[in-house]
């Protein structure tokens, strides 16, 4: 959305900005997946 809106770098393809929010996505899954599991063993230990 920011490539869009004109937040990004000028020189910054369509390509590009899709590659890195593809980077991005990975990155935010992985924290999700991460805490997710965190709280389920914190839980699992608890019981």
């Amino acid at each position: 959305m920011a490539h869009w809106l004109g937040w990004t770098a000028p020189n910054l393809g369509k390509e590009q900005a899709l590659a890195v929010l593809g980077v991005v996505k990975i990155g935010l899954g992985g924290y999700v997946v991460g805490r997710s599991a965190e709280k389920a063993i914190k839980t699992w230990k608890q019981s």
